[in-house]
């Protein structure tokens, strides 16, 4: 996005504004153990005893033997009892959760948890539950360990609260080279009265912005108030506490991109609205943003790229929201946006709830519409206006026109300077009168 500053008189400054590139936005941070740190052999030996010991005639008169082999068959009738204890366990796991607890009626409002296979939500739900109990370690219901990180990242896609957690480790536990074990271990970065203390000042805070939202609004009416409240009440800060949570978001009111896109998340689905939260690349950084599902359809949102506070204060023009990458679809995100694999993502199409067609600043009919459009905004003492046009070419001409032969000057009478704004990636043009 450039942003120049023009009088009848020509450019008297430019410069270049990237929407969203600030630095020190860091993807959320996964932590494994080693693969050679984290295998374990047990028992100790077992894989070395040969297949036929159990048979093994020891010679008679022989007591030790006799005592040694009689040994033998009792570790591997031990050993097979637990192999065969095991191959039950994961029966009965199988076949239903061992806490009499129906976990598919807890997540199944959630995105990313209605993507995966039965098999995944079972290991997504143990990963969950550890986490609100504050659990250190647990047995889970898969020895894939990449299953375990794909229902690791699940979790925490669709529950941006989890700000006491970040990271893992697993232990493997194998015998003869087959994993008969996976063991999950969270790692905590407060203790439980800690996190209590902080879950209560959290939803203080959070109550609060519940109870400012519009009454009886629709969906859209709710997530645009997310996304306002978000960008008008925090700012950007590569070097604030807690950045990669909701804790730096509510608590301090500084954030990074990962902050925005969980808190987005977390108040959006306090409002009936389903979002998750897409962690990827930007401009080739690291990157959060957000999906949601708007009247049965579902777009994209990046809170982040829509605080654009700090660059235009700092050219002396007024601060504005940035409604260009509010509800929308995945063809104008992913220009600009790389998602990373961890998530199966929708196609998201729809344009019913963008920001600019939903307020008719949507250009699709030609340069005298928008011309209008813009004529309409000025008059009535509106001190910005923003114009997204359906086609790069419309863009071009409206650019041309308006900017390159001062056009703008002409259509609105009284007008003598400006600043204004390119986002050539979504082809929206906005001027601060």
């Amino acid at each position: 996005m450039r942003k120049v500053r023009k009088t009848r008189r020509g450019i008297l400054a430019a410069s270049l504004l990237c929407i969203g590139m600030l630095s020190g936005c860091l993807a959320p941070g996964t932590e494994y153990m080693p693969e050679d740190a984290a295998l374990w052999e047990e028992p100790p030996g077992t894989e070395y005893i040969p297949e036929d010991a159990a048979s093994w005639e020891e010679p008679p008169e022989t007591t030790f033997l006799q005592d040694a082999a009689q040994n033998m068959r009792e570790n591997i009738e031990n050993f097979r009892e637990r192999i065969a204890s095991g191959a039950e366990a994961e029966k009965t796991q199988t076949e239903g959760d061992d806490t009499g607890e129906d976990f598919a009626a807890v997540h199944e409002s959630r995105y990313v948890y209605g993507t995966l296979t039965e098999t995944e939500q079972r290991v997504y739900h143990e990963i969950y539950r550890a986490l609100q109990q504050y659990e250190e370690e647990i047995t889970v219901s898969t020895k894939d360990k990449h299953l375990l990180d794909r229902a690791y990242d699940a979790v925490y896609a669709d529950y941006g609260e989890l700000f006491w957690s970040s990271g893992y480790t697993y232990t493997e536990y194998t015998l003869a080279g087959n994993v008969r074990e996976l063991k999950f271990a969270p790692k905590y970065m407060m203790d439980r009265e800690e996190k209590e203390r902080t879950q209560q000042q959290i939803d203080g805070v959070v109550q609060g912005i519940l109870a400012q939202a519009p009454a009886g609004g629709t969906e859209y009416d709710r997530a645009l108030y997310v996304y306002e409240y978000l960008i008008e009440h925090v700012e950007y800060d590569a070097g604030a506490a807690d950045n990669q949570n909701i804790v730096s978001v509510f608590l301090n009111g500084r954030t990074v991109c990962e902050g925005y896109a969980r808190a987005s998340q977390y108040l959006l689905e306090c409002l009936g609205i389903q979002s998750a939260v897409v962690g990827g690349m930007a401009k080739g950084d690291f990157h959060a943003w957000n999906l949601m599902r708007l009247d049965g359809e579902y777009y994209y949102m990046d809170t982040t790229w829509g605080d654009n506070a700090g660059g235009i204060e700092q050219e002396g023009a007024k601060a504005y929201i940035n409604y260009n990458y509010f509800a929308v679809t995945t063809d104008e995100l992913f220009r600009t946006h790389t998602p990373s694999q961890t998530i199966e993502l929708p196609e998201c199409t729809a344009t019913a709830d963008n920001y600019y067609v939903k307020n008719g600043l949507y250009i699709a009919e030609g340069i005298e519409a928008a011309s209008a459009v813009l004529k309409a905004h000025y008059e009535a003492g509106e001190s910005s206006v923003s114009l997204k046009f359906s086609t790069e070419a419309l863009y071009h001409v409206a650019y041309t026109q308006w900017i390159d032969d001062s056009g703008i000057f002409d259509l609105c009478n009284g007008l003598t300077n400006l600043y204004y704004f390119e986002d050539r990636s979504l082809y929206v043009l906005t001027f601060l009168f």
